[in-house]
């Protein structure tokens, strides 16, 4: 049974705290107060904080010479934790807090995702306020998740931003499962899964299902037109505009739409549209 989804906070009023001594600009850092991972396998007593997208790192964003690469470390350096580095948060925790960023920036705003549709191959899009995003919780229990693989008892965690980072696509599955294999070295785990056979494989997959959380998908009916044979065509009155051989109809197949980019959500575009929500005076 799917576990209760964490939804997007309202970050209107958020609670804020004057860590200065983590940021030297003296701009107040929001406290995270949840986590779709639920905080499961960080150090006990683990706080983390972030800072509020500012005019400057807006600007950065939009620049010509911004890359992928850029904004991941201007998003790494926003965020604050007392007992680890940045980038060794969880990768949806961290796309987590990014959202958050982006939300307390330019308040509830939309964006749009696509999928191709699997029965008529046409586009399908969907746009969506950011406050519809629900994350699925982390289906473990409690951190690291520990199996015998191989004759090796192995601790699983989800992937870190550091690691999510560091895969290469020649390495596809094989490099994931690797990468969540807390207590080896990356060379020694995938060799591990590489060479995984029988009930080792169904650990795996099983350790991947476990780890597996993120933003909800969303589920849409195609709405795109296709043409099918009239399945009420009368063979002996033959084609006519009353009696037509084939029909235009909706799609109506089930397209799931899923946010897997973190640029389609986390990294903002100037998204002021000149709805003015405070008070102003002139002379």
């Amino acid at each position: 049974m799917e576990k209760e989804t964490i939804e997007i906070l309202d970050v209107k009023g958020a609670e804020t705290t004057s860590l200065l001594n983590h940021n030297t600009e003296e701009i107040p850092l929001v406290q995270v107060t949840q986590l779709p991972s639920g905080f499961k396998g960080y150090p006990k007593g683990t706080q983390i904080s972030y800072r509020p997208i500012t005019l400057g790192e807006l600007e950065a964003l939009n620049s010509d010479e911004m890359d992928a690469t850029r904004a991941v470390a201007m998003l790494l350096k926003s965020i604050h934790c007392t007992t680890l580095n940045a980038e060794d948060l969880y990768y949806w925790d961290i796309m987590y807090i990014g959202i958050q960023r982006k939300l307390m920036a330019f308040g509830n705003t939309k964006g749009t995702i696509y999928n191709i549709c699997p029965k008529c191959g046409k586009m399908v899009s969907k746009s969506f306020e950011y406050t519809e995003l629900a994350f699925k919780e982390l289906q473990a229990p409690d951190l690291p998740m520990r199996m015998t693989v191989s004759g090796k008892e192995l601790e699983f965690k989800p992937l870190t931003m550091k690691q999510f980072l560091q895969i290469e696509v020649e390495q596809g599955e094989l490099g994931v499962y690797a990468r969540m294999i807390a207590n080896l070295e990356f060379e020694e785990a995938y060799k591990l899964v590489k060479n995984a056979i029988g009930v080792d494989i169904k650990k795996l997959r099983f350790a991947d299902q476990q780890l597996d959380y993120g933003i909800k998908p969303f589920k849409v009916k195609c709405p795109n037109p296709i043409t099918i044979d009239n399945p009420n065509f009368d063979e002996k009155q033959g084609h006519s505009e009353q009696n037509p051989k084939q029909i235009v109809q909706l799609c109506n197949e089930e397209v799931v739409l899923e946010v897997r980019s973190p640029f389609e959500v986390v990294f903002p575009e100037d998204e002021f549209d000149g709805n003015l929500e405070f008070e102003i005076q002139y002379g």
